[in-house]
């Protein structure tokens, strides 16, 4: 019975991080993108591909070797031990394990939430719930190696690099909507929305600046 009181500000957590990526109630999106009506477990398959062709994307393009070289400077830079994983698994699980959470929380939400495609509407929300930041990232085991990672795509000379990455994780995200020229000004808005909260929460700029300081 102790474990009662844990259990149930899981359920809470995870209910809200859920509202928070992709739904809420009673809303007048203003920006609603063509979509492709998928079950559940076709998203999920969707999204399997779309990551094994963006890590082949960027593997091409030898993305992911500039990405180790970055990285073993920035853990020296910190004083971090050494960072034994690949750059393409860390990126894989800060995607596979932030999207993770929608699923898990299925038995909590219900058919609760009515979907919302409106990027002001999806970080407003998100933005009202930062405070669950800590928690999440707790349950979801992402640390400080994976924020490393994330914050390559950052850097001021990797600019076009990051407007990639971020349109691809969006696509991830959402692989429901159509990848199409008529859903672009929503690409582009939700890319703006994945910047500010790499930002926000995984603090991509504590690395950059530490990076510009040292220059």
């Amino acid at each position: 019975m102790k474990a009662t009181p844990y259990i149930t500000f899981l359920g809470l957590l995870f209910t809200v991080i859920a509202s928070c990526f992709a739904d809420t109630v009673n809303t007048q999106p203003s920006l609603q993108p063509s979509t492709l009506d998928l079950t559940v477990e076709q998203k999920r398959n969707l999204r399997v591909s779309l990551l094994e062709q963006m890590i082949a994307k960027y593997e091409q393009q030898q993305v992911f070797e500039q990405m180790r070289q970055y990285i073993n400077e920035k853990s020296e830079e910190l004083e971090k031990d050494e960072i034994a994983e690949l750059p393409q698994d860390l990126i894989r699980e800060t995607l596979e394990r932030t999207r993770a959470v929608y699923e898990k929380v299925q038995p909590f939400v219900g058919n609760q939430f009515k979907k919302n495609y409106n990027p002001e509407d999806i970080e407003a929300k998100i933005n009202r719930f930062a405070w669950l930041k800590g928690p999440a990232f707790l349950i979801l085991k992402i640390k400080e190696k994976h924020k490393i990672a994330l914050s390559f795509f950052y850097l001021p000379e990797n600019e076009e690099l990051k407007r990639n990455f971020l349109h691809d994780a969006v696509q991830y995200s959402y692989p429901e909507v159509l990848n199409v020229p008529e859903n672009e000004t929503w690409f582009q808005s939700m890319n703006g929305v994945m910047e500010r909260l790499g930002y926000k929460f995984f603090k991509v700029d504590k690395y950059i600046e530490q990076k510009d300081a040292s220059q």
